[in-house]
């Protein structure tokens, strides 16, 4: 047989299959596409995304909504998460940026963005878990009950400071932040010989470098609020510690959000 002839039979064989790969390539897949199609599409062409919403304060999964906007296409696609079934699942089949707006009742809305890649993530699963800050407003309360812990300070006391929020990967202080951080002050302002050493620390995740940056810029900048607020240079010691003083271990995303902190240690009491 000619090779031109076999090489026409050949692209009339094979011609359905590129024309349904290039089909797939083109679109996000629903629950019945999948049934459909995925004998004949291999799942490293694939990507399943979870999302799932928590209360920053308790580390508690939330019912949210979740409104997703595909970069590459535009489109749109809002979701609720129940308690009855926290975590919502997605399968995209396409690599694209996602842009995630995510709400709920009594908490601070919150934008990310994340990459997701259909043919080189790890068995293409991608778990987005997105924490949520309470509206300081609306639990007005919460800040005063802080106070107490800040009293009768000892030397070589560590005190987590678990209403500090700031944005995800970033060293920018968000204002949710201030009414802990003035309580603090105000601590500081009572004892005026209390010395701090102001400590951010980071989960293992990522490059260890940036991390390590990463937390020595967070200490910086509370160093720097409290300092704006009337409190010496020399009472304060900001420090990073990066991932290297992990509370827990970091298998899971809950132990990493443990680890992810900013705290302050006593130094020095005056009188002790």
């Amino acid at each position: 047989m000619p090779i031109a002839v076999l090489f026409s039979a050949l692209l009339v064989l094979f011609a359905p299959w590129v024309v349904a790969g290039q089909r797939l390539a083109g679109k996000r897949l629903s629950g019945q596409d999948v049934a459909r199609q995925s004998v004949a599409m291999d799942s490293s062409g694939t990507a399943t995304v979870s999302l799932k919403a928590f209360d920053l304060a308790t580390l508690q999964p939330i019912p949210a909504q979740f409104l997703l906007r595909e970069q590459k296409t535009g489109r749109q696609t809002r979701r609720l998460s129940t308690t009855a079934e926290l975590e919502i699942k997605l399968l995209f089949a396409v690599t694209d940026s996602l842009l995630l707006l995510v709400s709920a009742p009594g908490y601070q809305p919150r934008r990310e963005s994340h990459w997701v890649d259909t043919l080189t993530s790890l068995n293409n699963q991608y778990s987005f878990w997105i924490f949520l800050a309470p509206d300081i407003q609306k639990k007005a309360p919460i800040a005063e009950v802080a106070e107490a812990r800040f009293d009768n300070l000892k030397a070589g006391e560590t005190i987590r400071l678990d209403r500090v929020y700031f944005d995800q990967s970033s060293y920018v202080l968000r204002s949710e932040s201030y009414p802990q951080l003035d309580q603090l002050v105000a601590a500081l302002k009572k004892n005026r010989n209390l010395k701090i050493e102001i400590a951010g620390h980071t989960d293992n995740v990522g490059n260890v470098r940036l991390n390590q940056y990463l937390s020595e810029n967070r200490a910086r900048v509370i160093a720097n609020y409290l300092r704006s607020k009337g409190v010496a240079s020399s009472r304060l010691v900001p420090k990073g510690y990066g991932p290297s003083r992990p509370l827990t271990d970091n298998d899971t995303e809950e132990n990493r959000a443990q680890n992810r902190r900013v705290e302050f240690r006593v130094l020095e009491v005056p009188n002790e």
